[in-house]
């Protein structure tokens, strides 16, 4: 079942108005619905005071202040269809908007000028067309820079740099304990880790902007992650990334450059995520 996560506030007229629409469209198209009260939560409340009401559709932000009732349905029976996986790849690219004769006109010349090229063309729509279309139904935001170094300890008292995984892809992690988004991705990151274990060229990393080691011992009470955790004490690393809200992940190549970065949780675990990292890798 997909979930919808919704943070906002007693006495909140625009979050009574996102109830209404979720509950208008929760008659239609059935899910769960997970209201937070942020100001039950100091963490929460500083982290979405000013940006609620807050809609997570599936793991991913998807409306901030108003939700828009089209929108929401079309996430919601995007989200059935990839949890379905009966998603064509290449749907989002037109977005169901209706099709003029000039369009049609235009698309049959064109069309007919691209048939001779077709099979040339078939390594074209795999790495362009399809890759684009995958990232946007992650919802990633493409970026280009070089990721900021550093060096923090793990649980052991051992000091790991960024520049331990040079040459590999890395997954780089912000989150806290505190953060309910990003304790309900954890699973789902420790299954993104034991499917790509044997990747040499992949690392999964991590950074908790947690107050200590206490929290974060006691949220894993011992049990492996099958990645790095490492601590970010008063997130100095996190500012360095430009992260504004938990959980933010980053993706950095094998120059150390940061190629991409997801705003909110996810599910790491997912056809969709898992097919975007083996992408990278190969």
């Amino acid at each position: 079942m997909i979930q919808v996560e919704l943070y906002g506030k007693a006495d909140c007229p625009l979050c009574d108005d996102a109830k209404a629409v979720l509950a208008k469209v929760r008659a239609q198209l059935p899910f769960d619905l997970v209201e937070v009260d942020i100001e039950r939560d100091a963490k929460l409340f500083e982290q979405f005071k000013d940006d609620i009401p807050v809609v997570y559709v599936d793991g991913r932000k998807a409306f901030k202040y108003r939700i828009d009732e089209a929108a929401l349905i079309r996430r919601l029976e995007r989200a059935r269809a990839f949890e379905m996986g009966t998603l064509d790849p290449r749907a989002t690219l037109t977005r169901g908007r209706p099709v003029g004769r000039k369009t049609k006109v235009i698309f049959s010349i064109v069309a007919g000028a691209a048939i001779g090229g077709v099979f040339a063309n078939k390594a074209y729509q795999r790495t362009v067309v399809e890759r684009q279309a995958e990232l946007e139904s992650l919802d990633v935001e493409a970026e280009s820079f070089p990721a900021p170094p550093f060096s923090l300890v793990d649980e052991q008292g051992r000091t790991r740099s960024l520049a331990d995984y040079k040459g590999k892809v890395v997954l780089l992690n912000f989150w806290a304990t505190w953060c309910p988004p990003c304790r309900q991705e954890v699973p789902s990151m420790r299954q993104l880790a034991a499917r790509l274990k044997d990747r040499r060229d992949f690392a999964m990393v991590a950074l908790s902007v947690d107050e200590g080691w206490g929290p974060i011992r006691e949220f894993f009470r011992g049990e492996p992650t099958g990645y790095d955790v490492l601590w970010d004490p008063e997130g100095r690393v996190s500012r360095a990334y430009g992260t504004s809200k938990y959980p933010e992940s980053y993706v950095i190549d094998r120059s150390g450059r940061v190629i991409a970065k997801f705003v909110g949780p996810r599910e790491w675990d997912a056809p969709a995520s898992l097919h975007y990292f083996e992408r990278l890798l190969d």
